[in-house]
This record gives structure tokens, C-alpha cells and sequence, in this order.
């Protein structure tokens, strides 16, 4: 899980943070990360909140999110729902300052 991997190793003590935010110990999320050992289900969701999106369900299950999480199936591959939502905001918005300039 290479998404995981690195993310842990852009600041130290995320590892053990990410541990007992699941209650697991610091050497299984090492594991998870280095490929050892598959991300349990009921994992997912919480890395990926922990995360803040940056480790997706779809990263941490790839061949098969879209049966076990079909919601995220409405949303395009590279934005979240929150994003989707900001996007024509900021497009009106950009447009009605082009139109008093």
C-alpha cells in the first residue's frame, strides 16, 4: 500500500497516532503500509478520515470498493463530494468578478 506508506512517512509519529486512532498496535499499521499485511475492512472508512481523504477506500480496495462502498461510484475518481459541491461555486463566482471587471 504505497498511497499509506508514504503518507506515514511524511511526518514522524504518524504511524503510532494512525495505530490508536484503530486501537491496533504501531507494527500493524507498519505491516499494512509495507504490504504485509491487507488493510481490514473495517479499517478503511477510519484511515481514510484519519487521512483526510488522502488514503481513499478506493486506493485501500481497489478491485472491489465500488460493491462494498457504492456511493462512491457517483463521485469522479479524483475529488471528493465536498469538492464536487465547491467547484461551481467558485466557478460563479470567478465569472460574476470577470463580469463587473
Amino acid at each position: 500500500m504505497e498511497i499509506l506508506k508514504t503518507w506515514l512517512s511524511a511526518e514522524r509519529g504518524r504511524g503510532v497516532r494512525l495505530a490508536a486512532f484503530l486501537h491496533v498496535p504501531a507494527s500493524f499499521v507498519a505491516k499494512m503500509a509495507s504490504g504485509d499485511k491487507s488493510i481490514p475492512l473495517e479499517h478503511a472508512t477510519a484511515i481514510e478520515k484519519f487521512t483526510s481523504g488522502v488514503v481513499t477506500r478506493k486506493h485501500i480496495r481497489p478491485d472491489d470498493w465500488q460493491s462494498i462502498w457504492p456511493e462512491l461510484a457517483q463521485t469522479s475518481p479524483n475529488t471528493t463530494p465536498a469538492l464536487a459541491h465547491q467547484a461551481p461555486a467558485a466557478i460563479n463566482s470567478e465569472a460574476k468578478e470577470a463580469a463587473h471587471a
